[in-house]
């Protein structure tokens, strides 16, 4: 392949990411072009050992949204990290999905349980008014209310590890799909 058609390919698909970056990773696989070709290589054999661009470029993007996961923890940045991460191949549809799940589950359920601890005096409210099954469960309530911060809290920074794990695997897994390289 000639260094003009791999380029071209390489930056289409790499066209999602911001033009900074791009240009950067741009300029990394132009430099490794210029390299080789004063070392008298080809440009057929540069670009076979860089690889196919498509895969190339799944790397990148999979490496960026994983950076951007790690330097802005959130669930949309982790989502996109992780599905970037499933697109290398099939294999990590099982080996990154099914982790992220596992995960996920815990802290996202103790959060939905620490909502309804939370908002339990409303929904007795609600459903007796201001009877007295109200008052009488006034104490329980407050106890209810007080337990659902605590796990709110403990949600909160349960999550914030889970972050952690998913960004550290996401980095092991493409480490392997690399062939352990870095």
């Amino acid at each position: 392949m000639r260094k003009t058609d791999y380029m071209a390919s390489l930056e289409s698909k790499l066209a999602n990411l911001p033009k900074e970056e791009r240009l950067e990773f741009i300029a990394d696989y132009e430099e490794h072009f210029t390299i080789g070709l004063t070392n008298g290589r080809t440009e057929d054999e540069i670009a076979e050992s860089l690889g196919k661009p498509e895969k190339v470029a799944k790397e990148i993007v999979a490496q960026y949204n994983l950076e951007v996961a790690h330097n802005h923890p959130s669930m949309k940045t982790i989502l996109r990290a992780s599905f970037a991460a499933i697109s290398l191949s099939m294999f990590n549809l099982i080996f990154v999905l099914g982790p992220f799940v596992a995960i996920m589950v815990i802290p996202i359920t103790l959060s939905i349980v620490s909502i309804a601890l939370i908002l339990s005096p409303l929904l007795l409210l609600i459903q007796e008014g201001f009877s007295s099954a109200f008052w009488i469960q006034g104490f329980l309530l407050i106890g209810y209310v007080g337990l659902g911060m605590i796990l709110a809290v403990g949600s909160w920074k349960l999550l914030q590890l889970c972050y952690g794990l998913i960004i550290r695997y996401l980095n092991f897994n493409l480490n392997i799909v690399r062939g352990g390289q870095e």
